[in-house]
């Protein structure tokens, strides 16, 4: 929908998402008809290869889906292959409501904010009320819930509890799901499970190597291992595959901003904003990107439109605004999110941190040149498996990192040791 009424023409749009060939096509519904006309279009020539109308009943939207794919297929002169043929032709639910809910569900929780993720959730639950053998629904469930706690909006346990739930009934449901590996491998890389995390991401880009999610997932998982390199260019991949999405591009903006490359960290945010101007990771990320310049000013003003977007502010939230406050020399601001942190960290146990909040309250405490104190929340981190060895990459924290104590501390929590030889 973004190019829609955008009065951009074919050859920009085509050279934006780096195509040859555009898919262009309106849908009407009256009552339970639909109207569809769908034409595939030279980027180069402009011209048409392919015009379709279809006037059919609601319920063959499966089928129109697949024939579409035929014909695009066959205009090109492409061969599908016999594993493509059958995804095609693979009918997720036999519920148009269940369908329908389910593609609602991915719009909010692609939006990446508290409010829009739990109305995603609500829409995924939907779904499965309306056919309960829907996996693609349960997968977004795995999703959701996966997101949630790493936002610190609801605690980790309750979290990995229901998340694994669903992402099992996904893969019972159907074990050649990429969506549904792709559930379960972020959650082993949750626990640190990263030999079988490795292995489910295999299966998910096996299944459908088109999925962008599955090779931006897989990136974040070479990301926690420290190969940046590897998560670049798996996340290039992504981008390719889904160019249109503000948080791949936020991603790529973090691992940038580890690589210090700073240019490039803000061709990222700026395309994440692009795409989203109220996208709350992106503003984040642009955040950091100033203070890493020494921005300050700048990055002051970016927190000030950013902190409303997370509202209400989780533990995590808290500890991140603070870390950019003392950064910036905003030292009273930071040590008021540092006392509210500290009494919430108080009556939560070291599991139910997440990252983000974990090496933020250590950036605060190494600025107040309390750096035995960061160390320990490093070593509670460890400890539960909230922080692995990525915290290496990011800037901020190199005086912890490069101190012989980090090291010592990934040795003792055996992080190396749980990977194969050639991982």
């Amino acid at each position: 929908m973004r190019y829609k009424g955008g009065g951009k023409g074919i050859g920009e749009i085509a050279r934006e998402l780096m195509v040859g060939t555009i898919l262009e096509g309106s849908v009407r519904k009256a009552g339970e008809r639909l109207r569809i006309t769908v034409q595939l279009i030279d980027s180069s020539s402009e011209e048409h290869l392919w015009v379709q109308n279809y006037d059919r009943r609601l319920e063959d939207v499966f089928a129109i889906q697949t024939e579409v794919a035929q014909n695009v297929a066959d205009s090109l002169k492409t061969q599908l292959l016999d594993e493509e043929k059958e995804r095609i032709e693979k009918k997720p639910t036999e519920n148009i409501g269940a369908y329908t809910s389910y593609l609602k569900g991915r719009y909010y929780w692609n939006k990446r904010n508290k409010e829009s993720l739990e109305k995603g959730l609500r829409y995924f639950e939907e779904a499965i009320k309306r056919d309960p053998k829907f996996a693609l629904a349960y997968s977004g469930i795995a999703d959701s819930y996966n997101i949630l706690v790493e936002e610190g909006r609801i605690t980790r346990s309750e979290s990995l509890v229901k998340a694994n739930e669903a992402a099992a009934k996904a893969l019972e449901l159907d074990d050649n799901l990429a969506e549904a590996h792709t559930s379960l491998a972020s959650l082993l890389d949750f626990q640190w499970e990263w030999i079988k995390a490795k292995e489910e991401f295999a299966k998910a880009l096996r299944v459908n190597p088109n999925y962008a999610t599955a090779h931006h997932w897989y990136s974040l998982h070479l990301y926690d291992l420290g190969r940046l390199d590897e998560a670049i260019k798996e996340l290039k991949i992504a981008e390719e595959l889904d160019p249109l999405s503000p948080i791949i591009h936020a991603c790529g903006a973090s691992y940038y901003l580890a690589a210090r490359n700073y240019e490039l960290a803000t061709k990222e945010v700026d395309k994440a904003l692009e795409l989203d101007p109220n996208f709350a990771p992106g503003h984040y990320h642009r955040v950091w990107v100033y203070l890493a310049k020494s921005m300050f000013k700048e990055a002051m003003a970016e927190l000030e439109r950013t902190v409303p977007l997370f509202e209400p502010l989780s533990t995590s939230s808290k500890a991140w605004i603070g870390a950019a406050y003392i950064i910036a020399g905003r030292t009273q601001e930071a040590k008021q999110f540092l006392r509210e942190c500290e009494v919430a960290s108080a009556h939560e146990r070291a599991e139910e941190n997440t990252p983000h909040g974990t090496w933020a309250l250590a950036i605060m405490h190494l600025q107040l040149r309390s750096k035995d104190q960061a160390f320990e929340c490093f070593e509670k981190a460890f400890e539960a498996r909230t922080l692995s060895p990525f915290a290496k990459l990011w800037p901020f924290l190199d005086e912890l990192t490069s101190d012989p104590r980090f090291d010592e501390l990934v040795r003792k929590s055996g992080a190396y040791e749980r990977l194969p030889p050639n991982s």
